[in-house]
């Protein structure tokens, strides 16, 4: 299991191995028909009822119809969870886990939430880049991670930060997906919808982590140096497409490229080596595509090769692509590729 794991996925493998309705619990339900421990009184005035509330994480929300929260002892304490109970079934799925990471001491909330992303990010050691969105839930910062390493039904997990304290929300069995991210089911989006922070009462529960616990002492939102080129198509006359993924996303990636041909022994091209660059502006997603030309026919050229170097604004992390090329008559296509990404895998 994934390093990463710890705030969320992991929940799972105590789900069986741990007793149910250990002790009290600062969580309450709010719903005319909802049988003792619970309270029938609201905890949270303008949620919608049935309430579920947890005064040591602060928190409250509408549960969905069908959802029943986990008792207890289930999951690691300090956690507020819902599952779906099913008849028949050993081990209900779980639908939305809310967890205590700790306390930012040193910085604001939406810096708090971005360094803490940026830390689980680092942790997860994910050969692929990991798409982070900004946001916000219950009117606090969030940032929504979608790619983190896990379980199979793991959707996505989102950092929020208010009042200093700092949580992981994880979602499971995902609505499918849009532009390759996991999309939250309806009654995910209405639970989270629904979330509002309420006043804590006690300590705030703490879970020390070799990488999180810097983040949340210093706050130093510096992201992973993350690039990548993910693949190249040539037209004719000659450009040449790139397009990759970058951290941070709107942050300008340079595209450098050297570029030489091999022409037909009929043909007396303007050209045969040329260097051309580009720079690009990621999407929120940081999803690029460059545009890179040569001012020549790649028909005249029986094979060519193109040497593209990216480098992200700081300067600090470097993708390389070469490839080789052919025109076929029918179109022009690669015979070769090598890349070589900063963070992550090379191919």
């Amino acid at each position: 299991m994934p390093h990463l794991s710890r705030f969320s996925v992991a929940l799972i493998s105590v789900l069986t191995a741990l007793a149910a309705g250990v002790g009290p619990s600062p969580r309450t339900l709010a719903s005319a028909a909802a049988p003792a421990p619970f309270q029938a009184s609201s905890c949270a005035a303008g949620i919608p009822a049935p309430v579920a509330c947890d005064r040591t994480l602060g928190v409250a929300l509408t549960v969905p119809r069908g959802w029943s929260v986990v008792p207890p002892g289930k999951l690691q304490s300090g956690t507020l969870a819902f599952w779906t109970l099913t008849p028949g079934t050993q081990e209900p799925p779980l639908r939305l886990v809310i967890a205590p990471i700790g306390l930012a001491t040193s910085c604001g909330d939406a810096q708090a939430a971005r360094a803490v992303a940026d830390a689980m990010i680092r942790a997860s050691n994910s050969p692929r880049p990991i798409m982070s969105v900004p946001g916000a839930i219950g009117g606090a910062p969030a940032v929504t991670l979608n790619g983190l390493p896990g379980a199979p039904d793991y959707s996505s997990e989102i950092v929020v930060a208010h009042d200093g304290a700092v949580y992981s929300i994880s979602t499971f069995g995902s609505g499918g997906s849009l532009g390759g991210s996991p999309t939250l089911t309806s009654d995910q989006r209405a639970a989270l919808s629904s979330l509002r922070f309420i006043a804590r009462s006690g300590p705030f529960p703490s879970r020390p982590d070799r990488f999180v616990t810097p983040a949340l002492r210093g706050c130093a939102a510096v992201r992973p140096e993350r690039l990548s080129l993910e693949d190249v198509l040539a037209v004719s006359p000659l450009t040449l497409y790139v397009d990759g993924l970058a951290f941070a996303p709107a942050q300008p990636v340079t595209l450098h490229m050297t570029w030489r041909g091999i022409p037909l022994a009929s043909a007396r091209p303007r050209y045969t080596s040329y260097t051309s660059y580009e720079i690009v502006r990621p999407g929120r997603t940081g999803f690029f595509v460059a545009r890179l030309s040569v001012p020549v026919s790649g028909a005249m050229f029986a094979s060519f090769t193109a040497h593209i170097v990216a480098t992200n604004a700081r300067g600090a992390c470097r993708a390389v692509l070469d490839t080789t090329f052919r025109d076929t008559g029918g179109g022009i296509i690669p015979t070769r590729m090598t890349m070589s990404n900063c963070g992550g895998a090379s191919e």
